[in-house]
């Protein structure tokens, strides 16, 4: 898994020089606006049910189907009234948009279950051939076809296609688990992960906001290109977290089951947390701005210093990915709490722009700092609790 994180990752990194010559700024900013919409509403198409596959191993194809029977209430009660919604009281630029962000909305809400279902399988090699084939789709796409086809340029419409292609392989790939008898398992299932549901669905959903906020500030306060500038400066800035971060995520989560060990890969999937982290932040400060715009094109003037912001985030981002799996798992009210606090401080910073109008990389700044206060707390409470499970497995 790990391995395929990082060759579609290193797959999307060479595809950027190209990319940020074939589309502008504005462009850029565009796509991050669509996609931040389109991950809240696939947020709200699963509730997170699928976090409890890993949960009930013995009941996984059954959580299986019952997530994919949720995704489809919601299709109907959440999605289609958002778009709606998009549509008249939406900016005019989505409107040509929405269906690409409904597309995207499903293609990621199916994948995130798909791949979930996946790993409880112990299906590895098929994870890692759908985490290949998502940027392949995508760089084919935006690159190759949009090139011939003028009315295929949109990054958001080839990144639509990609996740609903992932989305199709991995129903194909768990073809077998679905069943009349597993879909009848649904209100045993909802009323079983209700209480876990309630703190997990608006966790989720705060959790995301918060960390694509920045990308609906900047484009709303101050414009499109420079949303553009944030949205690039959080790719590159999260390709590592992608990489390697998602992988240490799994590998946690494999743990759980057997708790006796997560104390002990807590401590190194954090280890190998901070190394990656101090590299991302020295090799960031260390190339220069002319570099930049060699390889990205003249236009992205102002991309260092917003990535070097970004890089920061992206490091407490990165430290807390394990956090993030134990709270999930074992302390859903820490992880509710924390996430509210994440949220109102990022509308805190928010606020600094709308009342003082200062400058967008003062505000990068800003919401970084307060989001890692935040961060440094979430951390603390995760190591008591891993530390808890190795006083119990030395008793």
């Amino acid at each position: 898994i790990i391995g395929s994180n990082i060759v579609a990752q290193l797959l999307l990194l060479c595809s950027i020089p190209i990319l940020t010559r074939l589309y502008s700024k504005e462009e850029f900013g565009l796509f991050g606006v669509g996609t931040v919409i389109s991950i809240v509403m696939a947020t709200l198409l699963t509730l997170r049910l699928e976090h409890s596959i890993h949960a009930t191993a013995s009941f996984s194809a059954k959580v299986y189907c019952s997530c994919l029977l949720v995704i489809g209430i919601m299709s109907l009660v959440v999605l289609l009234p958002l778009s709606v919604s998009l549509f008249y009281f939406g900016p005019a630029s989505l409107h040509e948009n929405l269906w690409f962000i409904s597309l995207f909305a499903l293609g990621h809400a199916g994948m995130a279950v798909g791949t979930l279902y996946l790993n409880a399988t112990q299906r590895f090699k098929m994870i890692a051939s759908v985490n290949i084939l998502i940027p392949v789709v995508f760089i084919v796409g935006a690159i190759l076809l949009s090139t011939v086809f003028d009315a295929a340029n949109h990054l958001l419409a080839w990144q639509s296609v990609a996740y609903f292609t992932g989305a199709v392989v991995c129903l194909l790939l768990n073809a077998r688990a679905i069943s009349l008898s597993n879909f009848a398992s649904f209100p045993t299932i909802i009323k079983r992960e209700s209480a876990s549901l309630a703190f997990l669905t608006p966790s989720s959903l705060m959790s995301i906001f918060t960390l694509n906020l920045p990308v609906l500030v900047t484009a709303f306060f101050y414009s499109e290109a420079v949303a553009g500038l944030v949205v690039l400066a959080q790719r590159l800035a999260r390709a590592p977290i992608t990489m390697i971060g998602n992988g240490l995520n799994e590998v946690l989560r494999s743990t759980i089951p057997a708790r006796s060990r997560i104390s002990d890969t807590f401590n190194k999937v954090f280890l190998i947390s901070a190394i990656l982290s101090v590299i991302m932040v020295v090799v960031t400060w260390l190339v220069p701005e002319r570099f930049y715009l060699w390889l990205l094109g003249e236009q992205w003037v102002g991309l260092r210093m917003v990535l070097f912001a970004t890089v920061f985030g992206a490091v407490f981002q990165l430290i807390a990915t394990s956090v993030t799996s134990l709270l999930s798992s074992f302390d859903k009210v820490s992880e509710f709490k924390v996430n509210l606090v994440l949220l109102l401080v990022s509308l805190l910073a928010a606020l600094a722009v709308w009342v003082f109008s200062i400058h967008y990389l003062a505000y990068i700044w800003l919401q970084m700092l307060l989001s890692a206060v935040v961060f440094i707390i979430a951390f603390r409470i995760a190591w008591k609790l891993a530390a808890g499970f190795a006083i119990k497995q030395a008793q």
